[in-house]
């Protein structure tokens, strides 16, 4: 209150009051009407008097410095003077009780200091005094209470509460009229209680809105009535905010529609045949039925673009502008989302800087305000956005912000399970491919009926039509090679004994007489009383691999252009130095240095300093010759950013000199992502009840103390049915032992995930469950065992369709002794059959392509690339290499590798399908032809050179001794040496001719 106001309230009061100033010397500021008529005095004599002189004039001497005692004491320490004086006035016998205390405006400041007097005998203690007491009823009561004046309207008082509540200060509630908070809807009803109630002097209970100082409209319950002591036109009202219990009954109401909503849509979703544009539009349409203000649309992102997926409501004109539209920061709400993975608020489209391209066509279809929600897969990847239009500009509030959020959940699961759906087709799809790639066909025999199916792959091996010939197991025996058939026969009949698995080779005569020959693979499968029921299998056709391959194509050691064209940067640096002797372009570009400048700088220069410690730790520790490695550390670009980035490299031969190739890929997003998903499961976990999980509590047995309510929704069955009952007692025997086991060790592991358990609900309906187990027996406002459930029946029961496929697929790839492998273009992921193991001893490895990359030899990978780069940019459907692969223990083997590729409907190649074969034992055999051929030609050198030179020197000393003169018997001797020497001469020549290397056939078998 203001000292005005003070004033108005002391002059009021029954009891004679001063208001004295709280600095010296302290003077008297005001005299209410009771202190002027008791001691006969007129107002304008006592204001600006010192305290002091007033009281000599009044009071006896013995009471003057008690009371000038009180004040000081009272100002110094403002607050109230504790001691009760009792003093005698000066002009008769009576006396008076004084009480001394400081008066205090809305921020606690003292404004003066106020003394009251009381007749002695009639005094009443401070707490009891009426003014105190009004004022305090008045000022600190909880509710907002206001007076104003019902002529004009204007507020005459408002308390603390009614400053707090609605935002305004006194000051500001002086300058204004109740009609300035009125809410316009609420204005009629208002004005009427005015002209019936107020004006005519009776009280009023009225549920209305008021508007606060920014902008918030409270559901209030206001009290009114007159106020007589301030004045025949004076009113009080009293507001209790109501807000929160009007909006928690209007959510409820929500809720209970965006379920059933919600339900029905989940129904729809669930029926195969139904287009997901119906599934989506049908939501759409219902979120707007709830809420008519909102306007909804669902944007798919596809090859960072979004396009219209489903809308009702927005206008053609504004769709076709954002058709298409590129994802990027200002690219609207929903192409905004999309870029930056996140929620965007746009409150005023007019003003927002993100829609500066896009708000011209917005606002002429009076779209003022967008939010974009976006809805991510499993593999943290924007597939679509949520967004929500208004006519209005405004910002979510807290339940708007949940609904938002509970309908990007339902649409992530819907657009998940329809992709799922297509993945399974996909499956198939592929597994037709890889068995026309690999040249093998599957087949199936139904022991108890005697019916045997056989792949279409099948029937093209073995040559035959499938319309023409009907397939049995006796058929089949007519077809193999006569030799065979008492082997095979046997072989058949060992694994209906056994029940082993079986690979074996056979050979089949064609209807043309071709011999071909297959390696087939079988399984059987048996009921629990070890009945067989059925054999599947495969059979490979391995003729051509029995065939000569053609002859070994020179590979160069230089890595390739890969290294130039790689999207992440590349650093090769000298070890000894640590100086850069290449980068590639990714790396000039997104760390900024040229290359002349990377060349001029050590690895020590792009780190920040205070991390060059460690990493010398890791140079000296971990870098070692020949041994990759992989770390997390802190990079410097030239413009001063810090990235954090996953670093791998290991050892190469650059230009002679011992160095060390790396990559370095920016892992900054990912852990800001990491890190705001830490955050969302804060919230989530706070948000428990508005999930669309089964949240339990239980204690270590299991017995639930609490269950959310949308148990009857996830688990099929009441949570009250639940309540004090045992999770385990609707699981299976073996789940409900997994799940007492986790319970029984929480204490030791605090957080346990389980894998999907089974839940039998009343009606005998099994569902399946993926239960996330916490132990927050510590945390009092939890004090159990949380058990955070998702139905995840659909996916578990889709998993299943797609293992058996996957198993069938693995089964036959048994069947051939190479490796085959499944790379997936896009996403850069390959999957790997059991040879990757059985061939090159890997089990453990990374299902991507730079790993394949990094066990390809050094001398052979550029060849390979450029093979593989060259088939996919000229859009061949194959391609054939040979090069050198390392298996785990180091050691390298000669590999055949054949590729197919698969083309999306644009004629895009999206997957690339092959096997790799291993041909070591040929290139063996032929490196040791050469060897030989070598020793030859090095022999017949040797002859031509070495031992004939000699010999040619004694014939030519022969004619000069044949040319002189000598005796008879010296020429005939000569003539028989000369004889001797041409006949030794014949034979090295002879010697040298079959030391040559003759054209050999290669034939590794």
């Amino acid at each position: 209150m203001t000292l005005s106001e003070i004033k108005v309230v002391v002059d009021a009061q029954p009891v004679p009051c001063l208001l004295i100033d709280i600095l010296q010397p302290h003077n008297v500021m005001f005299a209410n009407k009771a202190f002027l008529n008791a001691f006969n005095v007129a107002s304008k004599t006592l204001t600006g008097v010192a305290h002091n002189e007033l009281t000599a004039q009044y009071f006896e001497h013995s009471a003057q410095n008690a009371m000038r005692l009180a004040v000081e004491t009272a100002g110094k320490t403002k607050l109230p003077y504790t001691e009760k004086l009792l003093v005698a006035l000066s002009n008769n016998s009576s006396m008076m009780a004084v009480d001394t205390y400081p008066v205090y405006n809305a921020d606690g400041d003292v404004l003066c200091l106020a003394q009251n007097f009381n007749h002695y005998g009639t005094e009443v203690k401070d707490t009891d005094n009426p003014w105190r007491k009004s004022f305090d009823l008045f000022n600190y009561s909880p509710l907002p209470t206001w007076a104003y004046d019902t002529v004009t309207l204007k507020f005459l008082a408002a308390n603390q509460a009614a400053q707090n509540t609605f935002g305004y200060t006194l000051d500001e509630y002086l300058n204004l009229t109740i009609m300035d908070m009125w809410y316009g809807e609420d204005a009629d009803a208002l004005q009427q209680a005015l002209d019936e109630k107020v004006r005519e002097g009776l009280p009023n209970n009225q549920l209305i809105r008021l508007i606060t100082r920014d902008g918030r409209a409270l559901y209030t319950e206001i009290s009114s009535a007159p106020l007589p002591s301030w004045g025949p036109n004076t009113r009080i009202a009293m507001a209790n905010d109501v807000t929160e219990q009007i909006r928690s009954a209007q959510n409820a109401e929500l809720s209970n529609n965006l379920e059933r909503l919600e339900k029905r849509i989940l129904e729809l979703n669930s029926q195969p045949d139904t287009p997901i544009l119906e599934v989506l539009n049908s939501y759409t349409k219902g979120i707007e039925n709830i809420f008519p203000e909102m306007i909804c649309s669902v944007m798919q992102v596809h090859d960072d673009k979004i396009y219209n997926w489903a809308t009702s409501s927005l206008p053609a004109d504004y769709i076709n502008s954002i058709e298409g539209t590129a994802i990027a920061e200002n690219t609207g709400s929903c192409g905004t989302c999309a870029f930056l993975k996140q929620p965007v608020i746009a409150g005023d489209i007019a003003t927002d800087a993100r829609w500066i391209d896009y708000r011209e066509c917005a606002l002429a279809n009076n779209l003022l305000a967008c939010w974009s929600y976006p809805i991510m897969d499993s593999a943290n990847e924007v597939v679509a956005t949520f967004g929500l239009y208004y006519s209005q500009v405004r910002l979510p509030e807290k339940h708007e912000i949940k609904i938002i959020e509970r309908a990007a959940a339902l649409l992530k699961v819907i657009i998940e399970n329809r992709r799922y759906a297509a993945t399974l087709k996909e499956t198939m799809q592929l597994m037709t491919l890889g068995q026309e790639l690999a040249s093998f066909g599957n087949w199936a025999w139904d022991i108890a009926n005697n019916k045997v199916t056989w792949s279409d792959t099948l029937y093209q091996i073995y040559g035959l039509d499938k319309a023409g010939f009907k397939a049995t197991f006796e058929g089949y025996q007519e077809l193999l090679h006569p030799d065979d058939r008492e082997r095979v026969y046997n072989i058949i009949s060992g694994v209906l004994t056994n029940k082993q698995d079986v690979t074996f080779e056979e050979r089949i005569i064609r209807p043309n007489g071709e011999v071909r020959y297959l390696r087939s693979w079988g399984t059987l499968k048996y009921d629990s009383n070890g009945t067989p029921l059925k054999m599947i299998g495969a059979c490979l056709d391995i003729t051509e691999s029995k065939l000569v391959q053609q002859d070994l194509e020179a590979l160069n050691s230089r890595y390739s252009d890969l290294f130039q064209l790689s999207p992440h940067p590349m650093f090769v640096y000298d070890i000894n130095t640590l100086s850069y002797l290449d980068v590639n372009d990714a790396a000039i570009e997104i760390y900024g240095y040229s290359k002349e400048e990377f060349r001029a700088m050590t690895l020590y220069e792009i780190r920040p300093q205070e991390d060059i410690p460690l990493f010398k730790k890791i140079l000296n520790d971990d870098i070692k010759e020949g041994v990759q490695h992989t770390g997390l550390s802190r990079h410097v670009k030239r413009n001063g950013e810090i990235i954090t980035v996953m670093t791998r490299g290991n050892s190469i031969n650059y230009d002679g000199k011992a160095a060390r190739i790396a990559i370095a890929i920016d892992y900054t997003d990912k852990l800001k992502a990491e890190d705001a998903l830490k955050a969302s499961e804060r919230r989530f976990r706070a948000l428990i009840q508005e999930g669309s999980d089964l949240i339990c509590i239980t204690d270590t047995e299991g017995r639930c103390k609490y269950v959310s309510p949308n148990a009857a929704f996830v688990a099929g069955i009441d949570a009250d049915e639940l309540m004090g009952k045992k999770i385990g007692d609707y699981m299976s025997a073996p789940d409900a032992a997994l799940l007492a086991d986790k319970l029984a060790k929480i204490t030791e592991h605090k957080r346990v995930e389980l894998p999907p358990l089974t839940f039998n609900n009343a009606d005998g309906e099994t569902r399946w469950l993926q239960t996330v187990i916490t132990d927050l027996r510590e945390d009092t406002a939890i004090d159990g065992i949380v058990l955070n459930s998702r139905d995840v029946t659909q996916r578990v029961q889709q998993d299943i369709v797609i293992k058996e496929h996957l198993e069938r697929f693995n089964s036959v790839s048994k069947a051939t002794s190479d490796a085959i492998w499944d790379l997936n273009i896009l996403s850069g992921e390959i999957t790997w059959n059991h040879g990757i193991n059985g061939i090159f001893g890997h089990k453990a490895l990374k299902n991507d392509y730079q790993w394949w990359y990094s066990h390809v030899h050094p001398e052979d990978i550029d060849n390979v690339t450029s093979i593989v780069n060259r088939t996919i940019i000229n859009r061949f459907s194959r391609w054939t290499s040979e090069y050198r692969f390392q298996c785990a223990d180091g050691s390298y083997k000669s590999v055949l590798d054949r590729g197919f590729l698969v083309f999306d409907d644009d004629g895009c190649p999206v997957r690339m399908i092959g096997a790799i074969q291993d041909i070591t034992e040929r290139v063996n055999y032929i490196h040791a032809i050469e060897k030989h051929n070598a020793m030859l030609q090095e022999i017949a050198w040797t002859q031509s050179h070495v031992v004939r030179a000699p010999l040619a020197r004694i014939l030519g000393l022969l004619d000069l001794l044949n040319s002189g003169h000598c005796d008879a018997d010296s020429k005939l001797m000569l003539q028989y040496l000369n004889i001797s020497a041409k006949e030794l001469d014949e034979v090295i020549h002879k010697i040298i001719t079959k030391s040559q290397p003759q054209p050999t056939e290669i034939n590794p078998n």
